[in-house]
C-alpha cells in the first residue's frame, strides 16, 4: 500500500527514460537504415518494458487488478469496455495475470507513438516531449486511455492523409478500451467541410429533384443523425455524469495540463502562415486541435476533471507543434536554442511533477514486478 510520504522517492527510473530520448536529440551523428531501426527497435523494447512491468502504480491500479479477478472468476464481460474487457479475458486464459495485460497494452501504445513521432521532423524531440506526462503518468497510470489514445494517434496519422473511413474505424476500436475518446470523433467532419458542403449540394440539388425523393433524403438523414446523438448519449452519458455532474470530483494540476497544451496550440495559430517552413502542408486537423486546447483553459476552472481527461486527448498537439517549432527560425543558433528551450521545459515539467504534483506518490517510487 502506497502512502503520501515523500522521504527520499526513488525518481532514477523516470529520469532514465526522459535521458535516451535526450541524447537522441543532441546526438552528434544521425543513426539511419538498419541502425536507425535497431536503435528506435531498442528503445521502444525498454518503453514496453517500464510500462508493462510497472507494479502498484497508479491511482488505478488496484481498479484494475479487481476487474482482472472479477473477470477470472466470473469470465468475459464488458464492464471496463469491449476491448479492454478482451485483453483480460485473453490474460485469464493464458493465465498471464495482470502484467500480461499491461504488456499487450504497453505494446499497443508503444508501437503508436513510435510510429507518430517517426511521422514528425525531429522524431527524439517529440519523444522528449511524450516522456514526462504521455509515457510516466497515462501510459503507467491510465491503462485504458493509454491504449484509445494509442488508436488516435493512428487515427491522425489516416485523417492526415483524408483517410476518413480509417479515422473512424480506429477511433471507433479505441473507444472500445475507453468511450472518451469518442469525443475526438467530430474530426472527420470538422477536417472535411468543404466534401460535406459538396455531398449535401449534390443531394439536395442533383439527387432530390422530386419532392418524394427530398422527403426520403430528409428522413434518412434525420434517422441517422438521431440515431448517432442517441448513441452518443447512450454511450458517453456514464463518463458525463462521472466526470462533470458529480461536483466532488477535482483534478489538481488541471490547470497546468491545460496550460501545456494552450500554449503549443496558441503558437501553431499564431505563426500558421510561416508553417509551410516545418514541411507540413495538411494542417487542417490541428487547427482545431489548437482551438480546443485554448477552450480547455476556460472550462478547467469549472469541470477540472473532465477538462483534464479530455486533454490526454490534446496532448498529440504536443509533439506535433514542439517538434515542428526549431524549424520556423532560419537561424541554425536560433533554431538549436529553440530545441534546448524545449526539452528543458519539459524537464523542469517532469521535475516538478515527480516533486510537487499531489497525486505523485502513486507514482513515485517507480516499481516493478522484476525487482518486488
Amino acid at each position: 500500500m502506497r502512502s503520501n510520504s515523500r522521504s527520499d522517492p526513488d525518481m532514477t527510473a523516470y529520469w532514465l527514460m526522459f535521458l535516451f530520448p535526450l541524447l537522441g536529440v543532441f546526438a552528434p551523428a544521425k543513426f539511419s537504415g538498419v541502425l536507425r531501426y535497431l536503435v528506435w527497435g531498442f528503445w521502444a523494447l525498454i518503453t514496453i518494458l517500464f510500462i508493462g512491468l510497472s507494479s502498484e502504480i497508479g491511482g488505478d491500479w488496484s481498479n484494475y487488478l479487481d476487474h482482472y479477478i472479477r473477470i477470472q472468476e466470473d469470465g468475459f464481460h464488458v464492464g471496463k469496455g469491449l476491448g479492454y474487457g478482451f485483453v483480460l479475458w485473453l490474460s485469464t486464459l493464458v493465465d498471464g495475470g495482470i502484467y500480461f495485460v499491461n504488456i499487450l497494452c504497453a505494446v499497443l501504445f508503444t508501437v503508436a507513438l513510435v510510429v507518430f513521432c517517426w511521422r514528425q521532423p525531429m522524431p527524439w524531440l517529440a519523444y522528449v516531449v511524450a516522456t514526462p506526462y504521455l509515457i510516466s503518468v497515462i501510459a503507467i497510470g491510465f491503462t485504458r486511455q493509454s491504449v484509445a489514445l494509442a488508436f488516435l494517434l493512428f487515427a491522425l496519422l489516416c485523417l492526415g492523409k483524408n483517410k476518413y473511413w480509417k479515422f473512424c474505424f480506429l477511433l471507433l476500436v479505441g473507444a472500445c478500451f475507453h468511450q472518451s475518446v469518442a469525443v475526438m470523433a467530430p474530426l472527420a467532419l470538422l477536417t472535411n467541410q468543404r466534401a460535406v458542403l459538396s455531398w449535401a449540394r449534390s443531394v439536395f440539388l442533383l439527387r432530390a429533384k422530386e419532392p418524394s425523393q427530398l422527403i426520403v433524403v430528409f428522413g434518412i438523414i434525420g434517422s441517422l443523425t438521431l440515431a448517432f446523438v442517441y448513441a452518443m448519449f447512450v454511450y458517453l452519458s456514464p463518463m458525463v455524469e462521472y466526470y462533470i455532474f458529480r461536483d466532488q470530483w477535482s483534478s489538481s494540476g488541471g490547470r497546468i495540463r491545460a496550460l501545456m497544451n494552450a500554449v503549443p496550440g496558441a503558437i501553431f495559430l499564431l505563426s500558421r502562415k510561416w508553417w509551410s517552413r516545418t514541411g507540413e502542408v495538411n494542417s487542417g486537423i490541428w487547427v482545431w486541435l489548437a482551438l480546443a486546447s485554448i477552450a480547455s483553459l476556460f472550462f478547467v476552472g469549472y469541470f477540472s476533471l473532465a477538462v483534464d481527461r479530455i486533454s490526454f486527448y490534446l496532448i498529440p498537439l504536443q509533439l506535433y507543434v514542439w517538434s515542428r517549432v526549431p524549424f520556423l527560425f532560419s537561424d541554425s543558433v536560433i533554431r538549436g536554442g529553440a530545441v534546448v528551450g524545449i526539452c528543458l521545459t519539459y524537464a523542469a515539467a517532469l521535475f516538478v511533477w515527480l516533486n510537487f504534483a499531489d497525486h505523485a506518490y502513486f507514482w513515485v517510487p517507480y516499481q516493478t514486478v522484476l525487482f518486488n
